[in-house]
């Protein structure tokens, strides 16, 4: 597992923090599946995740921004984008370095995967994919420091995130 995140910002009113995440995460899995057509073995699975992230400081302190999210499992065909607007709440100053903070966003997206599969009897090749979109709402809280590295370069670590999706049913 190999992630990132980096941010460009002061913290005072008027600025513009700029920043986001990244992962890419390869699993080997073993697993094996028995159809109509035989036996198929699992295999490696990747997953790429980008967040990035743009807000706008109202106050010292104080940003409202966008985050976008994109999550794509490649080996099964299921992805997901997210358009979030959120709040951050620097909790502290900048004399020490380190400042921790509050996140938190709501936003809506999609969702798609590969639902049913048609492949040929005889030679095994895929035939036909039907793809599934559902609507969803995410829901976001994230508590983290970010540690200056400069007066206006930080990084990030995210100590505690709560996550919540929900399924918008058409």
């Amino acid at each position: 597992v190999a992630g990132i995140s980096f941010t460009q910002a002061q913290i005072e009113e008027g600025m513009v923090l700029i920043g986001g995440d990244s992962k890419l995460q390869i699993t080997s899995a073993k697993s094996t599946r028995y159809s109509d057509i035989g036996k198929s073995d699992g295999g490696e699975r990747k997953l790429i995740e980008l967040s990035p992230q743009i807000a706008y400081l109202i106050k010292d302190y104080f940003a409202l921004g966008l985050q976008v999210q994109y999550a794509n499992l490649v080996s099964s065909e299921i992805s997901t984008l997210i358009a979030m607007p959120f709040v951050r709440f620097y909790l502290g100053n900048t004399s020490t370095g380190v400042i921790p903070f509050v996140q938190g966003g709501i936003g809506p997206g999609y969702t798609k995967f590969a639902d049913f599969i048609t492949y040929d009897d005889v030679s095994g090749e895929r035939l036909t994919t039907e793809s599934i979109k559902e609507s969803i709402v995410t829901y976001k809280l994230n508590l983290g420091i970010a540690a200056f590295v400069s007066k206006s370069i930080s990084f990030e670590k995210t100590i505690i995130s709560l996550n919540l999706l929900s399924r918008i049913f058409n």
